[in-house]
């Protein structure tokens, strides 16, 4: 791939003469020459239509020089060098009247689907694409999430809203069976679930897994059939899990999140319990136990609110993201509580293993 410049850099040159480069959130300060070369008039020339040879005769500068201040640029996250094509499913060649796979989706002209596709598939990737050591415009990491396993366990507005943010995000989440409880509905859609997100009220009185599994491809971001995945990377608890369920997955060696609302204007996200190297979902409650018992508890809400659902979804889809790219998390053995009324002020508690669990002894 030709050296382009990431998309949403922007370049800033200072009253002091010195250029920033980067976004409004995070950007880097590098002076106007390097060696004896003008950084400015080269930027606008890497756009990824041009090689390194292209641009060295269109500004007159050195290969080696371009190459110098490529490298620079490169290292501080501001260039894509590579292409990494994009598959698709097979497709039918009406020219050659046969079945075909697509391993590069860009090769392929005139198909509205496949076009709308690689539309969201780059809205996608370019959120990737100044992570460290990304250097194909977030690509790589973005087809990584499809062999990503996610189980969503229990069900309620939150799981409802995440189903659909991971599946437009490249993910392919599927839902625990036996875990709704009967007495409270859970198995069908009703009034509650009604959030401005995935549900209508038209929707209601449906299967809840059914009726996601029939919008599962209105969502997904990779038009694959669903298929039964194997091992887990990621469970979501979207309601306590009991410690019999708990304890199954750790000794599967399985990560799972807690999510715990609290009201209908609170969430607590997290912890994420890594067995083996946190602390645990009893070290939790024993530690929950110590503070003192519970005395008085008022009525609970059925859900959260509209506001604190869709929001607590997307937070906690970034961080899935997180966890699939890199394996950590701010929520390893941490809480974050989150109030709609404080919402960019999360009270944070952190965790550590308890003297009296199991977990402990090891």
């Amino acid at each position: 791939m030709n050296p382009r410049l990431k998309v949403g850099v922007k370049v800033w040159q200072y009253s002091t003469g010195e250029l920033r480069f980067g976004t409004r959130f995070e950007h880097i300060a590098l002076p106007t020459i390097i060696g004896e070369t003008e950084v400015a008039p080269l930027l606008g020339l890497c756009d990824g239509t041009r090689d390194i040879h292209s641009i060295s005769h269109q500004s007159g500068v050195s290969t080696s020089s371009i190459k110098e201040i490529i490298s620079l640029l490169r290292s501080y996250q501001l260039l894509d060098t590579h292409r990494t094509p994009i598959p698709y499913t097979p497709r039918y060649n009406s020219d050659k009247r046969k079945i075909e796979s697509v391993t590069d989706a860009e090769s392929v002209e005139g198909d509205f689907a496949l076009n709308a596709f690689l539309a969201r598939c780059e809205i996608e990737s370019e959120a990737l694409s100044r992570l460290p050591h990304v250097f194909d415009g977030g690509r790589q990491e973005l087809l990584n999430r499809k062999n990503f396993s996610i189980l969503i366990y229990g069900s309620n507005r939150i799981s409802n809203s995440l189903f659909g943010v991971l599946q437009a995000s490249g993910f392919n989440p599927v839902f625990a069976e036996g875990t709704f409880t009967p007495y409270r509905s859970k198995a069908m859609i009703s009034s509650s679930d009604i959030s401005g997100t995935t549900f209508r009220n038209s929707d209601i009185g449906l299967h809840r897994v059914k009726r996601l599994n029939e919008l599962r491809t209105e969502y997904a971001l990779f038009p694959e059939e669903k298929s039964n995945p194997g091992a887990m990377h990621l469970i979501i608890c979207v309601e306590r899990p009991s410690q019999e369920v708990a304890q199954f997955w750790m000794s599967d060696g399985i990560p799972f999140l807690v999510i715990t609302p609290e009201n209908a204007a609170e969430i607590s996200i997290g912890p994420l319990i890594k067995p083996g190297s946190s602390p645990c979902l009893r070290c939790v409650e024993l530690s929950e136990k110590d503070r003192g018992p519970l005395i008085v508890e008022g009525e609970g809400a059925p859900e959260l609110s509209s506001i604190m659902s869709t929001f607590s979804a997307a937070t906690i889809a970034a961080e899935v993201s997180k966890f699939a790219m890199t394996g950590s998390s701010v929520l390893c053995a941490t809480t974050l509580r989150y109030s709609q009324h404080h919402i960019h002020q999360p009270r944070i508690e952190q965790w550590q293993t308890h003297p009296n669990c199991g977990c402990a002894w090891r």
